[in-house]
């Protein structure tokens, strides 16, 4: 009987194994099939994250400032802004657009507006100056120290990438993450509040003014005169109440569980009649899964 126990003791260890190996692969089978469906899906965000582009650029291209909050988007029902509010489409994706000419530009910066923003975060007034400091002799061609400055790892030139925004103004990480969605690179040199995102206006008006500029915008009824009254800004230089051509674009696609972002900074030609060159110039683009 001792041989005939071992045996069925050795059959029940091997039907266990093959019972383990199993299950394995049925668990590894429905893993493969589930990450298969999941690439399959991600291919479609990224097709209708590529479509919503070209859509996008072509409304841009085709309708003037004025008539973008009349026209909807091509094939769906709302209209774009260009201060950054998210339009949302049927689909479920998401298309922001923002006017460079309402966020900060860092390589032409007012001094006052960017301490106003700087003050916004969280960063005292001794810092602050360090940072203005530090800016200003990143940029100029000299190596001669600002009171509080650096030469040390200055460029002497205008940033090309925005990762030389941490590098120049040498705040803790988080604090120039915060910066990141006000300011920019490419946009020109004037600054127009009437197209900036809530919470840069707030950061540099204060609520009271922000809730008000924010009020005629969506209801569509501000005009340049009405926001400088508002907000009390005709002494300001830096300061005009005049749409650009460069826009900074941010889209979410959604396919089921699959999401695709993509970015693009593009600069816009739509009287551009020279045979063989593009309407638009793309400055930068990102993707991601």
């Amino acid at each position: 009987m001792k041989p005939k126990g071992i045996a069925l003791i050795q059959v029940l260890i091997i039907a266990a194994c093959l019972s383990v190996i199993g299950i394995f692969m049925s668990g590894s089978a429905k893993i493969k099939v589930a990450n298969a469906k999941l690439a399959v899906d991600k291919s479609y965000a990224y097709v209708n994250a590529h479509s919503l582009e070209a859509k996008v650029t072509f409304h841009l291209l085709a309708n003037s400032w004025l008539e973008l909050d009349k026209r909807p988007l091509l094939d769906e029902k709302v209209t774009l802004n260009t201060y950054g509010n998210p339009v949302m489409l049927k689909n479920g994706s998401n298309v922001r657009v923002q006017d460079l000419t309402g966020l900060l530009n860092v390589n032409y910066p007012s001094l006052e507006m960017f301490d106003r923003l700087l003050k916004g975060i969280g960063v005292d007034f001794s810092q602050r100056k360090l940072v203005i400091s530090r800016l200003l002799d990143w940029k100029d061609i000299d190596m001669i120290e600002r009171a509080n400055g650096t030469e040390k790892y200055a460029r002497n030139g205008i940033m090309l990438d925005r990762s030389d925004i941490f590098h120049a103004i040498q705040l803790e990480k988080d604090k120039v993450s915060e910066i990141l969605p006000f300011v920019t690179l490419f946009s020109a040199s004037h600054f127009n509040p009437a197209l900036a995102p809530k919470d840069l206006l707030i950061y540099l008006f204060g609520q009271e003014k922000a809730t008000q500029i924010i009020a005629l915008r969506e209801a569509k009824k501000g005009r340049p005169i009405m926001f400088g009254s508002y907000l009390g800004t005709y002494d300001y230089d830096e300061i005009a109440y005049i749409p650009g051509n460069v826009l900074q674009i941010r889209i979410v696609a959604q396919y089921r569980e699959a999401i695709v972002k993509s970015g693009f900074t593009i600069e816009l030609f739509p009287y551009e009649d020279v045979k063989g060159k593009a309407p638009f110039n793309v400055f930068e683009r990102e993707i991601s899964w």
